[in-house]
């Protein structure tokens, strides 16, 4: 995945086709993995271990409870807070390179913690090798990968259907977390596993044309951002853990490369199509 290798081990006889239907295109054979290995176990309650506290949040009305341990791996936990008596558990290693997920619970709370777990792992094992998992939208054209940044409700969905309604002979190569990469100077982004509500699942790359980040606004009006505002506008898209000193610094490094290399601008916009030409036309001139 991005040219990286995983290992995703389940423990159980499980159909892993339905598990993990996404990662089918990004199969290989056995082989030497780079970034992770993962083990899944099912109905298994792990074994406590003296940890200490370090955040909680929710997100899709899930909750996420994060530890840390004497060794200074983590625990991840997430359950539904209308179903409490139940929850999935993720360990890891320091660096994210080893990790056990036990499942339990409804098969809803199951399959959307095995998701996040493999995202997490995935996301800072890579944090010290210029990989990226950015929140964005990311419509292929001519070769090149136009990125579509914003919170979530900003359009970034709707303004790649934008480019692909009004713009020839485009195609869309993820809808919700593609994987960027810096390698020798030049940057290039990947379809993955994870594509949000749009089932788009694709085992290809291309250079970077370009980051958008996106503002709802009453007018189409679009500034290109550099030096530290072009960081600035990148870096709300990555998850981070900024009590991490080596996935942090990671991912500050590798957006500063970013912010170096590619265009970014700041899109200030309507749904419309002459918001689409207008990101277009700037970003390909």
């Amino acid at each position: 995945m991005a040219g990286h290798t995983l290992e995703i081990i389940f423990q159980d006889t499980v159909n892993v086709e339905d598990w993990i239907p996404s990662f089918a295109p990004f199969k290989i054979e056995c082989g030497t993995k780079d970034l992770f290995s993962i083990n899944i176990k099912m109905d298994v309650t792990p074994t406590s271990i003296t940890e200490s506290f370090v955040t909680e949040f929710d997100v899709d009305g899930m909750n996420f409870h994060i530890s840390k341990s004497e060794d200074n791996g983590y625990h991840y936990k997430i359950s539904n807070p209308q179903k409490p008596n139940f929850w999935c558990d993720l360990f890891t290693n320091s660096d994210f390179s080893d990790g056990k997920a036990f499942l339990n619970g409804p098969a809803a709370l199951r399959h959307y913690a095995l998701g996040n777990f493999l995202m997490l792992m995935y996301g800072f094992s890579s944090a010290t090798q210029n990989t990226l998992l950015f929140h964005s939208s990311v419509i292929e054209k001519d070769g090149k990968g136009f990125l579509f940044l914003g919170k979530s409700g900003t359009g970034k969905s709707t303004h790649s259907r934008l480019w692909l309604e009004n713009i020839p002979e485009t195609s869309l190569l993820n809808d919700d977390n593609p994987v960027v990469r810096v390698i020798d100077g030049k940057a290039f982004v990947y379809g993955s596993p994870w594509s949000g509500k749009t089932p788009c699942y694709k085992n290809r790359m291309v250079e970077i044309g370009g980051f958008v980040r996106l503002k709802q606004y009453p007018a189409n009006i679009i500034a290109q951002q550099t030096g530290v505002k072009a960081y600035a506008t990148l870096i709300p898209s990555i998850s981070n853990m900024i009590w991490d000193k080596r996935v942090s610094q990671g991912i500050s490094d590798a957006i500063s490369s970013l912010a170096t290399i590619c265009k970014v601008y700041q899109l200030q916009c309507l749904p419309n199509a002459e918001a689409a030409y207008l990101s277009y036309e700037t970003l390909t001139k």
